[in-house]
């Protein structure tokens, strides 16, 4: 059979699609959704595979307010294409809460997506090569991964074998009712990853420039069935974002912060910004500063990449290289969870998905040859065109957003293809002895086999691939096996192998601490809670935590003070707590102070601090300046990055005419106020005097150091009301 280059220079013709699906093809099939099952069996001894976390758990839950309360969702524009919600809202409404139905249906489509790919491939390059391709698809070891997680990754692959081979059967044979189907197929594929609505006018170009032989208004009534199947999906989606959620949002909200994501420097192939409050912080911060429709959040975070970018062009230019390269890398990157974590449950996982030093299986296999398959299609590219057209509309998106493995998986399909068409071409050149277009052909693969495995392309930050992800894997283990599987020696043995790994991660001590507190061992939580509060020092984004981390501490405090038997520190500590708790601050002072004890200082602090402010904040009331410049600054020095202590210390240095100190202080209070305005609303909204008079004052304050804070503005306006 010819290959695709030798068929791109002859008419299109349905004859290589002649005969129906071979039982071999059926066998592969059914094969691959066997394997599929095998690998789900074996999975269930995860904690995480029947309680699933981040993006599969908020997919479930939308699954569910679907099923359960309304089918246009909740009155906000579609934060996610919506598709995939809807696909686990109907399972959710047929079988329940169960997690097995869904995961049959992606697998039964995975098998479909075989049968889809080797008549695709037959169609353009031969038979044999569409028995080969739809083989890699049913033993693709990530795909079969996926396969059973609640994500859209099999779903999205069916629907784009769907619109390739619609497509290509519209090209063929061109007819309204069938570039509608093709349309159709692609709106569809757009409302589950939303990126792939490029290829719209992708398509229609191909279809306008290949079919010229055909007269003009033929075409345009080919492209105006195109664009109306494409509609008939999209613009339902768009209608009900504008009408019901009254939010102007085609398909999707979640641009906006995915290219933040992708833009900030701490991105080195895993996202920067991990789950958990730095993810709250970033998701929470344009909703305080007053922008709550969803396209408004997501202007917001644009903005906020184009400013990062802005700032420093050079680095973003040389983040997107990198980011290309990780792209066509074999290794398989992390959004929620290390897939190859997952090996450790799974045989049939591990026989098809391994690294080496030298090879990341399969991907790296695939890659050198899929970039082969598109050079040589490249000179006679009638056919190929549309193809390499997807490939990079995937390939941009996520080299303008971020990189994952799952992400990736969308152009497995064509990339699939395009290795079939390098093969059969080296075939032909063995067939017809031509030997040295096949060592050129050969040397190249080569070095892109070097590239595509050379690890250290990916190595720029270890710890981002090592210690962060396994340490997430063992902090959600651990939180599955002690809130929602009653296993508490378990969950602390994974939660300790957390902290180990992520002393700063603050969830994993409070967790750890929730469960020994549980268990009746009062000072082990009382020493982790103590700790979670150090790391809420080092690390503002997590001081989210303190208010629930002071009254466990309340409660182990109360029961401590009780016990005779603890030594001198603890008993002091107890002490300290219970005179917070009396909102006795000297006495908290003073007790604090003598539950010191070497190489504990910093998990004292943060609690010796706060009653320094308090005390502080209450001298200020009082215009006792001196004695609240003395605390205030004595704060400051023990919780460096509380933002209500510099607001509060800047008002007593202004109060104290030590205008350039207190400049310094507002400066501070401006860039630790997480999330900005928090400081403010706080103040608008409380109903002691007290409290709003410092916070006019302080933003007076700040309005004459730095005139463009808007947030001050609106206080002093607010307040003086």
């Amino acid at each position: 059979m010819p290959t695709l280059t030798e068929q791109n220079a002859q008419p299109w013709s349905p004859a290589s699609e002649a005969g129906g699906i071979p039982a071999v093809v059926w066998a592969i099939a059914g094969g691959a959704v066997a394997l599929r099952l095998i690998h789900a069996w074996l999975m269930m001894g995860d904690p995480l595979y029947e309680h699933p976390v981040i993006d599969p758990l908020e997919s479930l839950e939308r699954a569910r307010y679907l099923a359960e309360v309304s089918w246009l969702g909740p009155p906000q524009a579609y934060w996610k294409p919506p598709l995939y919600d809807y696909f686990l809202g109907i399972h959710y409404a047929l079988f329940g809460e169960g997690l097995w139905p869904a995961r049959v249906s992606q697998i039964l489509l995975d098998g479909g997506s075989c049968i889809l790919i080797f008549a695709l491939v037959r169609r353009l390059i031969s038979r044999r090569a569409g028995i080969a391709a739809a083989a890699v698809i049913g033993l693709w070891g990530p795909l079969i991964y996926f396969s059973s997680v609640h994500v859209s990754t099999s779903l999205t692959i069916f629907l784009e074998l769907c619109v390739l081979l619609l497509a290509v059967r519209a090209r063929s044979e061109p007819s309204q009712v069938r570039w509608m189907d093709a349309g159709l197929a692609l709106g569809l594929l757009a409302a589950t990853r939303a990126e792939t609505l490029l290829l719209a006018p992708w398509l229609a170009g191909w279809l306008w420039l290949g079919l010229r032989q055909h007269t003009r208004r033929e075409r345009a009534g080919w492209v105006a069935m195109l664009a109306l199947g494409v509609s008939v999906v999209i613009a339902p989606i768009g209608l009900r974002n504008a009408l019901y959620a009254r939010d102007p949002v085609l398909i999707s909200a979640n641009g906006g912060i995915n290219f933040l994501v992708g833009t900030e420097p701490e991105y080195r192939g895993v996202i920067g910004v991990r789950p958990g409050p730095e993810w709250e912080l970033l998701t929470r911060a344009p909703i305080d500063l007053g922008y709550y429709t969803e396209s408004e959040q997501s202007q917001f975070h644009f903005r906020k990449a184009r400013a990062l970018i802005a700032s420093d062009p050079t680095r973003w230019v040389a983040q997107l290289a990198r980011k290309l390269g990780h792209v066509w890398h074999g290794r398989e990157l992390a959004s929620n969870r290390d897939i190859y974590i997952s090996r450790d449950e799974s045989f049939v996982l591990a026989s098809l998905l391994w690294r080496t030093p030298v090879l990341f299986f399969p991907f790296g296999v695939l890659a050198p040859l899929a970039l082969v398959g598109m050079a040589i299609s490249w000179k006679q590219r009638r056919k190929s065109q549309f193809l390499i057209g997807l490939v990079a509309v995937h390939c941009g998106a996520m080299v303008l957003f971020f990189v994952t493995g799952r992400f990736r998986l969308a152009m497995l399909p064509v990339l699939v293809l395009f290795a079939a068409e390098a093969v059969s071409w080296a075939f032909d050149c063995i067939r017809e002895k031509r030997s040295r277009a096949l060592a050129v052909a050969a040397g190249i693969t080569l070095l892109l086999f070097a590239l595509t495995n050379f690890e250290s392309v990916l190595r720029a930050d270890p710890d981002a691939y090592e210690s962060k992800l396994r340490a997430e894997e063992h902090y959600f283990r651990g939180t599955v096996l002690g809130n929602d599987m009653g296993r508490p020696d378990e969950a602390k043995i994974e939660l300790h192998k957390a902290l180990e790994l992520e002393p700063d991660f603050v969830a994993i001590a409070y967790n750890l601490a929730q469960l020994y507190e549980t268990s009746g061992d009062d000072v082990a939580a009382l020493r982790l809670f103590r700790g979670s509060l150090a790391v809420t020092e080092r690390s503002p984004a997590e001081r989210y935590v303190e208010p629930a981390v002071r009254e466990y501490l309340s409660q182990i405090a109360g029961r401590l003070r009780a016990d005779e038997s603890q030594p001198d520190p603890i008993r002091h500590f107890a002490e300290g707590i219970g005179c917070m708790d009396r909102r006795d601050w000297s006495c908290a002072i003073v007790e604090l102070r003598a539950a010191i004890v070497p190489g504990e200082r910093e998990e004292v602090a943060p609690l010796l601090g706060l009653a320094h402010l308090e005390r502080g904040r209450e001298h200020l009331r009082a215009e006792r300046n001196a004695a609240a410049l003395a605390d205030l600054s004595e704060a400051s020095r023990l919780r460096p990055h509380d933002a209500v202590i510099y607001v509060e210390l800047g008002v007593a240095l202004t109060r104290a005419k030590r205008f350039g100190k207190a400049k310094s202080a507002f400066g501070k209070f401006r860039v630790y106020d997480l999330p900005r305005g928090d400081y403010y609303r706080r103040a608008i909204e409380s109903a002691d005097e007290g409290d709003r008079a410092v916070a006019l004052a302080a933003a007076r304050a700040i309005v004459r150091h730095f005139p463009r804070d808007r947030l001050a503005r609106e206080t002093v306006e607010v307040l003086s009301r």
